[in-house]
């Protein structure tokens, strides 16, 4: 049976994720790096979540009855 791994690890500024990408035999590490936009800690977790969405093959499809839909959300502002 194939073994399916991934690590993360979380710095202060992003994230650094360690798996085989692309059917490599060889652990590769990507960077996933936090910007400098007002909201850009959301931004990095999405990419973390579509980046680990991705590597466990979860892919969305209209042919799916139910998918794994991963976005930001804005909460209306509160008077």
């Amino acid at each position: 049976m194939e073994e399916w791994k991934l690590e993360i690890k979380k710095v202060t500024n992003g994230y650094f994720i360690k798996g085989k990408f692309n059917d490599s035999e060889i652990p590769q590490e990507v960077v996933i790096e936090e910007g400098v936009e007002e909201n850009s800690n959301l931004l990095t977790m999405q990419q973390l979540l579509f980046l680990v969405k991705d590597y466990f093959a979860c892919y969305y499809s209209d042919h799916n009855k139910e998918n794994l839909i991963i976005e930001i959300e804005k909460n209306e502002e509160k008077k």
